[in-house]
């Protein structure tokens, strides 16, 4: 044989090397073996959970369960944060101020004889002896001209008393740095021989009030404004602003000294109306015979007992003004967003969880840990 025919056969043989030889057929009884072979496997495996099997960062778990805290935090928060809303709303807490009081005026003033706890018992009629006014120069003005009666046709006959309009200065200012208290002196007497057995003491009502019409709807309604009802509290109609009465007793044989000290109140959170009160302090002293003579009023020991003094003047020039301060609505929900950004977001306590972490795991990594 010659060389080039070994060549050839070489060449032949190496083709037929790289041609794929074809799969052996499979028998069908070893296919369908194999098939229920892995149809056994799949019915006895055990069901997968990968949420569970998955292999978690370290803190997966810990911030799962610090985002529930924090969630539950702020659900109790948010619950107690709009039941405080609801309760201040309907019980306010209020604010007391003290103001500059130097410009007012005394109140307006109504005296009757004393009824006792029986309104419908008859008393004498009450005659006024004097009425005088000290703007604290020294110097008393008299003012009996001022003193109205109350004359109400359809009041009953023990119902008949004696105003006074309120227009006196209560401080005096113009002495430079010197505050001076204006006072107001009264006298009035009855006949004590009609003096009713029913009353079981000597002496006069007094009222106080911003405006007489106020005095006439709570003692005089028959005789008050057509049409006009009494103010409640909860009344924030503009006309009854300053509305308030109210009530002292001054009795006989001494001089009553009745101190002021006007106050303001907020009727209602929901409205501007506005209470005033005048405080009355009551205090018994000894008047000065020498002043009831240059008043030129005589005083017996037997009148004394039927004859009721008062001075009226004020102890303090600040006005306590007191207002409620209800929580708004801005206000809660202020509070629930900061809450919730504490808890949540920004720099709040997830936040500041995350940025632990970190700095833990950057530390075991620098140390060498291998987790």
């Amino acid at each position: 044989m010659t060389s080039s025919s070994y060549a050839d056969e070489a060449i032949g043989n190496k083709d037929s090397a790289d041609v794929p030889k074809p799969p052996e057929p499979i028998s069908a009884s070893a296919a369908h073996t194999k098939q229920n072979q892995s149809a056994s496997n799949r019915e006895n495996r055990e069901p997968e959970f990968p949420f569970f099997r998955e292999k978690r960062e370290p803190w997966f778990w810990f911030n799962n369960a610090a985002f529930l805290i924090c969630l539950g935090m702020f659900l109790y928060f948010t619950v107690t944060i709009v039941r405080d809303f609801i309760d201040n709303r309907n019980n306010p807490p209020t604010a007391t101020n003290l103001v500059d009081g130097l410009s007012q005026s005394f109140p307006g003033m109504a005296f009757c004889t004393y009824l006792g706890l029986d309104p419908d018992i008859t008393q004498p009629d009450l005659s006024p002896l004097f009425a005088a006014y000290d703007n604290s120069e020294n110097e008393w003005i008299d003012i009996s001209d001022e003193l109205k009666q109350i004359d109400c046709p359809s009041s009953p006959q023990n119902h008949k008393c004696w105003h006074l309009e309120g227009n006196y200065s209560a401080f005096d200012t113009t002495t430079g740095d010197f505050i001076g208290r204006n006072g107001i002196s009264l006298g009035f007497t009855f006949n004590l021989t009609e003096y009713s057995n029913e009353a079981s003491l000597l002496g006069v009502d007094g009222y106080l009030f911003e405006h007489f019409e106020n005095f006439l709807e709570v003692f005089y309604p028959q005789c008050a404004g057509a049409g006009r009802a009494l103010p409640t509290k909860y009344n924030c109609r503009g006309d009854y602003k300053g509305f308030g009465v109210e009530s002292f007793f001054a009795t006989t044989t001494t001089n009553n000294l009745i101190q002021l000290r006007r106050s303001e109140t907020q009727a209602h959170p929901r409205c501007d109306t506005t209470l005033v009160h005048w405080n009355p302090s009551i205090a018994s002293a000894i008047v000065n015979p020498n002043w009831l003579d240059a008043m030129n009023v005589t005083v017996t020991d037997t009148e004394s007992t039927s004859t009721v003094l008062m001075d009226i003047q004020f102890y303090n020039f600040d006005i306590s003004k007191t207002t409620f301060n209800p929580q708004s609505g801005v206000s809660m929900f202020g509070s629930l967003s900061g809450w919730f950004g504490f808890l949540s977001d920004g720099w709040g306590i997830l936040s500041l969880l995350f940025i632990v972490e970190e700095l833990i795991t950057y530390w075991f990594k620098w140390m060498g840990v291998r987790r």
